[in-house]
């Protein structure tokens, strides 16, 4: 999810596009879509024929506290290995 929000957070993707840059299969991206559209953190939007994602600003809240958590991983990481 970090990922996927990540890149919207840069330009609004399609679908297509979300699965080749996150590495990842179709039917897990329709979850991963699935939740941060019902949770109100990304939005649909049509241009022409194409559906395109784009981040709300409670995904662009969401992803900040993503990197605050990953942040605070690492630093918790680095504890156990020193």
């Amino acid at each position: 999810m970090h990922d996927i929000l990540l890149l919207l957070s840069r330009s609004n993707i399609t679908k297509t596009q979300a699965i080749y840059l996150t590495n990842t299969n179709s039917i897990l991206m329709a979850r991963y879509l699935s939740f941060l559209i019902r949770g109100g953190y990304l939005a649909r939007e049509f241009r022409g024929m194409t559906e395109h994602y784009i981040i709300t600003p409670e995904g662009t809240h969401f992803l900040s506290l993503l990197i605050d958590v990953e942040r605070a991983m690492r630093t918790f990481r680095y504890r156990l290995t020193s």
